[in-house]
């Protein structure tokens, strides 16, 4: 008999952490499955096989005992059960012990024990019975070929009722990719799948779920077995292909494991009774998740396909189903509930898988916190300050001001080297969008940032003459050479679509833990950490030199230094809470400011009234510096443009670039007159009915309490055309007949409402104003072919425009 006693691995393959990493997994999830079959004392055997130690575990005439068992035995028990051919394993039998003592903690200690001799695990298969079910599970390596199998079935017996089986194999060279990619999946899946057993103790007509995993396929049967009759019947087999690109693969696994967990197990999804739903989504395994891949594959987005949900139904509250056998999801499209769950409702509302999501990377921000956390206040009240109207016009509004300045130097290039062709420009608004940002956030130097190495670039091909354009149609897009982005912009963006694809899957800890394998994630997070502590040994040495904060750290690392000596405690310098939080403040600049500013440039380019509406507000806004031929100062800008205002305003509502967010009921709560389970995931639409289009009605005895006492004044734009773009709705007129901006004109939630609300978005609207200030001021929009004015879009934090192409002339 082989040892238990736990040793290092001696083959080099399995040494691998990541190979540890799938054992520890095990380890983790065993005992949920050992424990109550154990416990519970009705099941005739608990079966393990260890390396190449065939384990028992039996209850005979009221007593326990866990014995080693011959492979005859084990094949006469397969055998007698409906198993197939179970490999050899050792010849004789060893008792091991007598003991009634014998726990599920010991079983977990003793079942994946290192042996040299047998290359840390060989055969390792689990069988549970009685009179009912049964099931194995088998995680096989061969240490020769180097490769693993994974295999399950289960089924369910009564007398000669013939059972479903079913087999999970993937096999392949052990590498760092494909081990991480399947196999690790494969066992999480192969783990789960034996939760997902349906009883038949009173031999019923039980529904029985097959899966199995070849690979490249995932096929999904579902039937029923009556154990009276004595037969199963399949209703229906699926086969769903594994995308090549691991990132949907994995998604597609994450789905199908989510369905495995969901609770209860049954042919067909289980409603909320009253609320609106399509009908064929509790009839597929996939819910509505076909119909959002077909809006995906046609406009490439779904977000679309939310808003277009209440209409369809004629609802304000719909529900929809996003995976396999997964419970409701509530969608709420009204201006009015929305705001009055947002600004009222904290006790019945939390931020729910928003907050799973971004906790991933940012486990110390107050975004990632919810409202109750007793962390929340505490790391919200480091960030205070930073969007106050002072702050953000003496501290934040220079950086985003020089930046903009530079992405107009790159156009004046780009407008010079075209020769009057139009060219994409979105790839400039990220880099300027970073720079801002960037430069709010922690400072940047006046020749740094990606800009410049843009410009840089370019002026070298110049030069040079190596960049030609030759003669071709002035209306065909000219493509630039491109700076390689800065590695804080790459490992920025790596984070930020770690960020929207967790909210897509159905775990997002479990996304996160997958990614932090990934290469480039630990190089994000390797190199943001970096720069985020050596700006904040900068900011300190700045403050102790009596320097003024010029960036959001500074004025943080100041306030800091401030505390630290009022109360006599010492300053910390690596405070989670402040790197999390300037990180957090980073990703939403960034993304949000390159959502909002595609629109809006798309709308001056294809709107050119609008272009001319807004520039000549500017002119008489900003009368001097029309007259003196320059740019409007950071100071002459604190007067507000009221068309300009009013513009961007009127853009954000048609085109909120945060369509929708989440929440999760934190009990059983009503919605619009329907009872609401706890823990039931909601979908709040920012833009849509009441908002962008018109309002479905909604009675008003069905409106919470708070909703009612709030009132019915200005809850949707029905009175006003709401899917026309009229920026003048913004305006109002005083009684001294003034014309001024009005941001309470009606209903709007780009920004969301509430504490909870966009914590920067004065910050937003600060960085916009500036940048079309200066923009119009020093070129002309031109217009551009149809074909370039596409409105094709893209989802990701946020949803945007994929292209932006200008043709530019200077003023």
């Amino acid at each position: 008999m082989h040892s238990h006693q736990t040793s290092q691995p001696s083959s080099p393959v399995l040494q691998k952490p990541i190979v540890q990493v799938a054992l520890r997994i095990l380890r983790q999830l065993r005992p949920h499955l050992a424990q109550p079959y154990i416990d519970a004392g009705n099941w005739n055997e608990f079966c393990i096989t260890c390396g190449q130690l065939d384990l028992s575990w039996e209850s005979e005439n009221g007593g326990n005992s866990l014995r080693l068992i011959t492979s005859e035995k084990m094949q006469q028990m397969a055998s007698q059960y409906g198993f197939g051919r179970i490999d050899a394993l050792i010849p004789d039998t060893h008792n091991i012990f007598n003991n009634s003592s014998v726990t599920a903690e010991y079983l977990n200690d003793h079942l994946f024990s290192v042996d040299e001799t047998d290359f840390l695990i060989n055969q390792s298969k689990w069988w549970c019975r009685n009179p009912d079910k049964w099931e194995v599970a088998s995680l096989r390596y061969f240490p020769n070929q180097e490769y693993w199998q994974v295999e399950y079935m289960f089924g369910v017996k009564d007398g000669h009722l013939p059972h479903i089986n079913c087999t999970l194999v993937e096999a392949g060279k052990l590498n760092e990719d494909n081990l991480m990619f399947s196999e690790v999946w494969s066992i999480l899946m192969l783990t789960l799948l034996s939760l997902r057993i349906p009883p038949n103790d009173k031999h019923e007509v039980v529904p029985v779920t097959v899966v199995t995993f070849s690979g490249t396929t995932f096929r999904i049967l579902q039937g029923l077995v009556d154990g009276e009759a004595g037969n199963v019947r399949i209703n229906k087999s699926s086969i769903v292909p594994i995308s090549m690109d691991k990132e949907n693969a994995t998604q597609q696994m994450m789905l199908i494991m989510r369905w495995l967990l969901a609770e209860p197990l049954g042919p067909s999804k289980q409603p909320i009774p009253g609320i609106p739903h399509n009908v064929y989504a509790t009839k597929r395994i996939t819910g509505d998740l076909a119909e959002l891949q077909e809006q995906q594959n046609a406009v490439g987005s779904i977000r679309p396909w939310f808003l277009e949900q209440a209409q369809k139904h004629g609802s304000a509250i719909v529900q929809i189903f996003l995976g396999p056998f997964s419970r409701p999801t509530i969608l709420l499209s009204d201006y009015r509930e929305v705001y009055d769950i947002l600004t009222h409702r904290d006790a019945d509302f939390q931020r729910g898988k928003k907050a799973e999501v971004l906790k991933g990377i940012l486990p110390h921000a107050f975004p990632s916190l919810e409202s109750f956390d007793p962390r929340y206040k505490e790391s919200k009240a480091i960030m205070r300050g930073l969007m106050t109207p002072s702050f953000l016009q003496n501290v934040s509004a220079p950086p985003v001001y020089r930046a903009t300045v530079r992405l107009l130097e790159l156009w004046k290039l780009k407008c010079h080297m075209s020769r009057g062709r139009p060219f994409d420009a979105a790839g400039d608004i990220f880099a300027f969008s970073f720079d801002a940002v960037l430069s709010a956030a922690t400072g940047l130097a006046d020749s740094g940032g990606d800009l410049s190495r843009q410009i840089s670039i370019l002026r070298a091909h110049e030069e040079s003459r190596t960049f030609t354009t030759g003669d071709p149609p002035v209306d065909q897009p000219i493509i630039f050479p491109t700076a390689d982005p800065s590695l804080e912009r790459k490992a920025l963006g790596t984070d930020e679509e770690r960020l929207w694809k967790a909210f897509y899957m159905p775990s997002p800890r479990l996304y996160h833990w997958y990614n932090s394998f990934r290469p480039a994630v630990r190089d994000a997070r390797r190199i943001m950490a970096n720069y985020i502590s050596s700006q904040i040994q900068n900011a300190i040495l700045d403050i102790k030199k009596g320097r003024e904060p010029r960036s959001a750290l500074g004025y943080i690392i100041q306030h800091q230094i401030q505390d630290a000596e009022r109360t006599g405690h010492s300053l910390v310098h690596d405070d989670p809470r402040i790197r999390d939080g300037i990180y957090g403040y980073l990703i939403a600049g960034h993304d949000t400011s390159v959502g909002s500013l595609l629109w809006l440039l798309n709308r001056l380019v294809t709107h050119r009234e609008e272009q001319e509406k807004v520039r000549n507000n500017l002119r008489e806004t900003y009368a001097a510096a029309w007259e003196e031929r320059r740019l409007p100062t950071v100071s002459e800008m604190s007067k507000p443009a009221t068309y300009l205002n009013a513009f961007i305003e009127e853009v954000l509502r048609i085109n909120t670039p945060v369509v929708t967010i989440t929440v999760s009921t934190r009990r059983d709560t009503t919605i619009l007159g329907h009872q609401i389970p706890k823990d039931t995931p909601i979908f709040l639409n920012l833009t849509g009915p009441s908002l962008s289009v018109p309002s479905i009605p909604v009675e008003e005895c069905l409106r919470s309490p708070t909703s009612q006492a709030r009132g019915s004044r200005r809850e949707n734009w029905d009175d006003s055309n709401p899917t026309k773009f009229c920026p003048n709705r913004w305006l109002r007129t005083t009684p001294e007949g003034k014309i001024i901006f009005d941001a309470s004109s009606g209903p709007t939630l780009m920004f969301s409402a509430g504490r909870r609300g966009c914590w920067g978005k004065n910050l937003g609207y600060l960085e916009l104003r500036i940048v079309l200030t200066l923009l119009l001021r020093t070129f002309d929009l031109c217009e551009i072919p149809d074909s370039l004015g596409s409105q094709e879009i893209y989802d990701s934090l946020v949803t945007a425009p994929k292209r932006c192409f200008l043709r530019l002339s200077e003023l």
